[in-house]
């Protein structure tokens, strides 16, 4: 059970879990057969730009900790919520495929630094013995944030395709001012005293590329490539590959 003093640590990590990925990548998923139906783009199309996504993940996961020792990991927090927020406004109506390309690698980028960085800062602020239960809380983030674009999408939807872009950042607004509330209570992590004795008796820095790191890297990769294209393609099929229609599909996406 959380308990209150735990409240920042916990919404810290489960905000950046649910903007970073819950929505700024798994909405989308929910959008892709919604797009192609309001003529914006083929489906060929939406599929690129779902790969625009994934790559700017990957510039995102290898830029997060570089930004956060230049600019501090909660300065770094609030211009990604922001820049996600951003993203699915600059979404929100026509325009040609570069732009759009633009904006879902930027919704990566931010959507991925959100997620390295907040449960990373929130976790370094928790007490050893609570991590074990905090850390899978914060998670649960990414999975309210597709339940929430199940819902929101195909509701927003019928007002117009833009509605649901806007609908998106909104909630991501709301969690920036929520996130950025509870970033800023985080206590300071606690300093590990380093005693002579213990740095004469140090050990060298292992080498990067073990092979247990080398495991753990290949584990994510078929991880990725077992659950990516589900992620990217499952709605889309069902709405307009199996013409069960879009209401139908968001609900197969919600389960």
């Amino acid at each position: 059970m959380i308990q209150r003093s735990e409240l920042s640590l916990f919404f810290t990590g489960f905000l950046a879990t649910l903007s970073g990925v819950g929505l700024a990548r798994f909405a989308y998923t929910a959008l892709m057969p919604q797009m192609v139906l309001a003529g914006w783009f083929t489906g060929e199309q939406v599929a690129y730009l779902g790969a625009a996504n994934l790559l700017g993940y990957l510039i995102g996961a290898l830029a997060a900790a570089p930004l956060a020792d230049r600019l501090g990991a909660v300065r770094v927090l609030v211009l990604c919520w922001a820049a996600v927020a951003l993203s699915f406004m600059g979404c929100s109506f026509a325009q040609p495929m570069p732009v759009f390309f633009v904006w879902r690698l930027i919704s990566g980028m931010a959507g991925a630094t959100l997620m390295v960085l907040g449960p990373s800062i929130a976790m370094a602020a928790t007490p050893l013995a609570r991590r074990a239960a905090l850390g899978p809380l914060m998670f649960c983030g990414i999975g309210v944030g597709a339940l929430l674009s199940a819902t929101l999408v195909p509701s927003l939807a019928l007002q117009s395709l833009g509605a649901v872009w806007w609908g998106l950042a909104l909630v991501c607004v709301a969690a920036l001012w929520g996130g950025w509330r509870c970033a800023r209570l985080l206590p300071a992590p606690a300093p590990i005293a380093v005693t002579p004795q213990a740095l004469a008796s140090a050990l060298p820095a292992p080498a990067l590329w073990t092979l247990p790191v080398v495991l753990v890297l290949l584990a994510y990769v078929t991880d990725g490539f077992g659950f990516v294209p589900h992620t990217v393609f499952w709605v889309d099929y069902l709405a307009r590959e199996l013409h069960l229609g879009a209401s139908y599909a968001s609900t197969q996406w919600a389960i």
